[in-house]
This record gives C-alpha cells, structure tokens and sequence, in this order.
C-alpha cells in the first residue's frame, strides 16, 4: 500500500537540477523523486502532463554518461528540442535515423526511433547504457516483433519507461514491458501469462487473452465504475466479468461519440489549441470536421514521419 502511495503522489521537495527559469511542476518533482528511488520505473501519465520532461530530470539529477531515448520517429526531434531546453549540462545529442547513420563509437546521448532498432542492433546491444528511455512503450507490447526483442535486451543501469497507455487492450501485453523492468519479476511469459492473463490449454493450444489476479480490488472498482459510466452495454455483463477489450471498445466508442462535440466546442476559439486524443480515427474525424469549418488543423500521430 505505501508503494502504491509513493507511485501516487502529486509533490517532493526533492531538489532537482534545473536550467533557469525554467521549474518542474510538483507532481513532475515527485515522479523523478519516484524514479531515482529505484533502478527501473514506469512513468505511465496521461498525454500532455510532461513524461518527458520527468525522464530529463532523471537524466539531471544522476549526470549519465550515456543516455539512449527509444521514442516514435515522429517524437525525435521534439525529445532532441526538449532536451536541449531542458537539461543542465552541455550534451552532444544525436539522432540516428534508418538511412547511413550509426550509433557513434563514443556515445553521449542518442535519439532512435523503434522501427531502426533491428538496423543497429548489433551497436546498441554491445554496451550496457547508464540510462536508457523508452518513450511510448506500448510500441514493444508485442513479444513477438522484432523491434520487441531488440528492445528488451538493451542493457542499462538504469531504466525509465513512459507510456500514456498503461492500460493496454490484454494484461499480456503489459508482460515484455513489465519483464524489461523486472525480469526476475515478470520474464517468465508462461507464468505471467499464467498468473495475469488468463491463461488456460485446450485442444488448439495455450490461451494468454484474459485477465486475472487484477493489481488490487480498488483497481478492478475503477474498471467497473468507468465502465458503468461509458456504456450501456454494461448492463449487458457484470462487474467481474469486465476484460481489457471490452474497456478499450467502449474507450473508443466513447471519444468517436464526441466528435461533433468537440468540433463544435473549437469552432468557436480563435486562438491556437491543442487537443489530445488516443485514436487516429477520433483525430481524423476532429480535423475533417474543423477544416469544414474553416479552421486550419495540423495533426501529429504515430504514422507522421519526423
């Protein structure tokens, strides 16, 4: 319960290294005072609170000497801008795309999209890292990808891993990510398939598309009450009967059903606006409808090249 209290908390009085006039928000004091307590840790805010600035202040406070950010192609140079502006030293930042770059031979901080990790494994995997940065995690919840594997074994001295989905479509999802952080924990796939997703064998072979041993009664409480609150279809099942994808159907279902809401609630600003939003049809359907209105729309998802 205390450790659930500490992940949960909103500030710190924890002094944190800071360029100036610039100042870290309280509850992003308390994330870093989070991750230095530990060698491993997820950072799982929602978009737009200011994960990357929290993994900067990590990177601030311990003074690595190499620093990998594993981030979409499409957040490189913003997290290059970020650290620029947000960190105290000095640091030669580079960004390694797919085409003739290479990991350089005497690293200092290094910038790499997923989708070029298999290009430079054999680069990245030869050193251990004293910092490695998974941006947008829930890239590598596929165990099977070859991005995953590369991923999960970089080795580091410490990690920090952001997502603003923590909550994915099955708990074994959750396991390469989980296993990267604490592989004596979860690295086994078969037990935590075992113990959090469900798992069961029948004629065709093992089953990981279930959900059990949720973290905590409060937890699963949260599950059922945003599920009673977003749907009809609640009435439809039962409270322990909620799984992951049904929670993620009524999610999406939700934000399509605001749309012409949200259209309407913009057409009305005349100054600049950022919305966030976690599906791309819920973006694409928000720009079509604004740019029927006359407005000009610049979107930003995980398709976007840098």
């Amino acid at each position: 319960v205390e450790a659930i209290q500490d992940s949960q908390a909103t500030s710190s009085e924890i002094d944190v290294p800071v360029p100036a006039g610039l100042d870290y928000l309280p509850y992003q004091k308390a994330g870093i005072a989070y991750a230095l307590q530990r060698n491993s840790v997820l950072i799982g805010d929602e978009m737009g609170l200011g994960k990357t600035i929290q993994a900067i202040g990590v990177m601030n406070a311990t003074n690595p000497e190499t620093v990998l950010v594993v981030c979409p192609a499409s957040l490189k140079i913003n997290w290059k801008n970020e650290m620029t502006k947000w960190l105290v030293a000095d640091r030669d930042i580079q960004i390694v795309n797919g085409g003739g770059e290479q990991i350089p031979t005497n690293p200092d901080v290094v910038v790499i999209n997923y989708d070029v990790l298999t290009k430079h494994q054999d680069a990245i995997n030869s050193r251990t890292w004293d910092l490695v940065v998974m941006d947008e995690a829930h890239y590598i919840k596929n165990g099977k990808a070859k991005r995953t594997k590369v991923a999960v074994n970089i080795k580091a001295n410490r990690k920090v891993v952001l997502t603003g989905t923590p909550i994915t479509n099955r708990p074994i999802e959750l396991q390469p990510i989980a296993a990267y952080l604490d592989p004596a924990t979860f690295g086994n796939f078969f037990k935590f398939g075992v113990r959090y997703a469900g798992g069961y064998q029948d004629r065709f072979g093992w089953h990981w598309d279930g959900a059990s041993n949720l973290p905590s009664k409060d937890y699963g409480d949260q599950l059922a009450k945003e599920f009673d609150s977003l749907s009809e279809a609640a009435s439809e099942t039962s409270s322990e009967d909620i799984k992951f994808e049904q929670m993620s159907e009524v999610r999406h279902e939700t934000a399509l059903a605001k749309v012409a809401d949200v259209v309407a609630h913009l057409e009305s600003i005349d100054h600049q606006v950022v919305v966030m939003a976690h599906h791309k049809d819920v973006v694409e359907g928000i720009k079509s409808g604004l740019e029927a209105a006359g407005k000009s729309v610049v979107t930003l998802t995980g398709d976007c090249n840098q």
